[in-house]
């Protein structure tokens, strides 16, 4: 059974009537009517009930057309899957990503793209939120991880996720009792915060300029390197949520902080006119299904 008769027997079967369906077909009536035929002789078993005036399907015609339309659907899918491999066959994307990426399920989306495209070959560089940003603007890659506190207005960007800065404190610590932390209840406080050329360090310091308070930084730097000193009592840690949801344990206890530092993380990347083709395939994939691939 070639593909072509099994969709002459699809649309003939849709439309019961020769001539409309030798129309969508582009074919004579004739060379339809040869076709049916051929494919009827192929299976021993007629398709369709003909008279002078009427057609209609068969018993087994009915009971076979179902079965038709998955192969035909299969046909289809198939072709759809040779055509993107194909097109990326061979190819590869850079993508920069921020530090512990699975935190932002970064590797989820990575697995979800690759098997979706398994010609395309995914390069992930792994770095500081800054120091990606400076490599993405000096062209080292054109796609990558970034939160919305330092995109410029010329860069795409697509939230997939949002999160907020909290603090960890030792449960050793008096303050762990509090829920929420102002900077009036950390004044005098060891603090280690994130590196000072971190977008984040600058709201936080904000924050405490703001309440009249000088904060008593003791270390600065990313995240889950501070969370041996907070365990040995050194001091108080402000990150941002999903490294301290990851990585905070029995002995630390993750505290809100106030005001609320937001941000929005997601992917970051180039006009799309300059782009390259396996580049926007990524792209719309993040569209389509970042927001879902991190919940």
């Amino acid at each position: 059974m070639d593909r072509e008769k099994l969709t002459d027997f699809v649309v003939l079967s849709d439309t019961l009537n020769f001539s409309e369906a030798a129309e969508r077909l582009y074919l004579s009536q004739s060379a339809l009517s040869k076709r049916i035929k051929a494919l009827e002789k192929e299976l021993g078993r007629e398709l369709f009930v003909r008279d002078t005036r009427n057609i209609k399907l068969s018993e087994f015609g009915a009971q076979f057309l179902p079965f038709v339309r998955q192969i035909l659907t299969g046909y289809e899918s198939a072709d759809m899957f040779l055509e993107r491999y194909t097109a990326s066959s061979g190819s590869h994307i850079t993508l920069g990503t921020i530090n512990n990426p699975e935190c932002y399920h970064i590797d989820k989306i990575f697995i979800g793209f690759e098997a979706e495209y398994p010609g395309i070959k995914l390069n992930l560089r792994e770095g500081h939120l800054m120091s990606l940003h400076d490599m993405f603007h000096s062209g080292k890659f054109d796609l990558y991880c970034t939160c919305d506190r330092i995109i410029h207005k010329d860069t795409g960007f697509i939230p997939v996720g949002k999160g907020y800065l909290v603090a960890l404190c030792p449960l050793s610590d008096p303050l762990s009792d509090k829920d929420v932390f102002y900077p009036s209840d950390l004044a005098g406080r060891n603090l280690m915060l994130p590196s000072e050329v971190d977008p984040f360090y600058k709201a936080v310091t904000k924050a405490f300029e703001d309440a009249g308070i000088t904060p008593n930084v003791v270390y600065n730097g990313a995240g889950i390197s501070s969370l041996s000193l907070v365990k040995a009592g050194v001091g108080i840690s402000i990150m941002p949520v999903e490294i301290a949801r990851a990585y905070a344990d029995k002995d630390i206890k993750v505290v809100d902080f106030r005001p609320e530092v937001n941000y929005e993380y997601g992917l970051g990347f180039k006009p799309k006119k300059t782009l390259s083709e396996q580049e926007k395939l990524f792209v719309e994939y993040v569209e389509r299904y970042g927001k879902e691939l991190v919940k």
